[in-house]
């Protein structure tokens, strides 16, 4: 097993155990070569580019809320998986990470989302719908590939409220 799914395997473990505590964990795969969070929660969440060598990656803290992850992605592959692990995230804005897959269902706190200008596809969109905890607030999808073909009326079914503006084409 690689050391990659031995990281993410322990954090929903840890998450998992620990949701009863209001801990949850985020996980996302991407393609960029950084990554920018801003999150509302308890503390200061715990971020694993969980297929990354430690020695690639710079860790910037930007102030209350805001997280700044990059890496050398000359000693990476992509796609990358990412595990954001903390307690009582409510909200969590990560638009603009070129993101393909986005999972919340460790996670129990979290009323609000933007990921919108990502490249998420409506069945990874509609992936992510299914795994929102109940009486969400707001989802923000604009701008991504899937944004118009997506369903969500699965998110709405949960309580939460679906922004969805389509990408313009160029060629239209």
């Amino acid at each position: 097993m690689k050391l990659s799914h031995i990281l993410l395997t322990a954090a929903m473990a840890i998450a998992t155990i620990g949701c009863s505590s209001g801990y949850g964990v985020i996980t996302m795969t991407t393609n960029a070569d950084e990554v920018k969070f801003d999150f509302i929660g308890a503390a200061m969440p715990d971020i694993e580019a969980t297929d990354l060598p430690p020695s690639t990656i710079n860790f910037h803290h930007g102030g209350s809320g805001s997280v700044l992850l990059e890496w050398d992605a000359s000693h990476t592959q992509t796609p990358r998986q990412i595990a954001v692990v903390g307690k009582k995230i409510r909200a969590l804005y990560c638009q603009n990470n070129q993101l393909t897959t986005l999972d919340a269902k460790l996670n129990k706190s979290l009323t609000h989302l933007d990921c919108s200008y990502n490249l998420l596809t409506a069945e990874a969109l509609n992936a992510l719908f299914e795994t929102l905890p109940k009486k969400g607030y707001m989802i923000d999808v604009s701008g991504n590939p899937g944004a118009a073909d997506c369903d969500p009326s699965i998110a709405q079914a949960k309580g939460w409220t679906v922004i969805q503006f389509a990408p313009p084409s160029l060629f239209e």
